[in-house]
């Protein structure tokens, strides 16, 4: 019949190699907070969050088609107003992108 081992055994080698796991384990921490403090930023992010539309009470996938900006295709009364864009357009990476492509960087 082949060695069994239950959860006392595995619990036992758990024990018995407490300090090792423990040292371990900060020895990692630490090197880890280190390490982050001592790299530069790399990823930076922004979101801009709406709110809901206010008349919005369905359910269902109709609910979620009405919210959809079918304004900006001429199929729907509703839409996106011209103010929902002002935030994307002040934001860092469209003006970037406006810069590079009319070449307005300074040298």
């Amino acid at each position: 019949m082949p060695n069994e081992s239950g959860i006392l055994d595995h619990i036992a080698v758990i024990v018995r190699w407490r300090r090792m796991i423990i040292t371990a384990f900060f020895v990692v921490t630490i090197a880890t907070a280190v390490i982050s403090f001592l790299l530069p930023e790399a990823y930076r992010a922004n979101a801009v969050v709406y709110p809901p539309n206010q008349g919005s009470d369905m359910l269902g996938l109709s609910g979620l088609m009405g919210d959809l900006p079918l304004g900006l295709l001429g199929l729907g009364e509703g839409g996106v107003s011209a103010t929902d864009f002002v935030p994307v357009l002040e934001s860092e990476r469209v003006a970037e992108a406006v810069a590079e492509k009319f070449n307005l960087k300074s040298e």
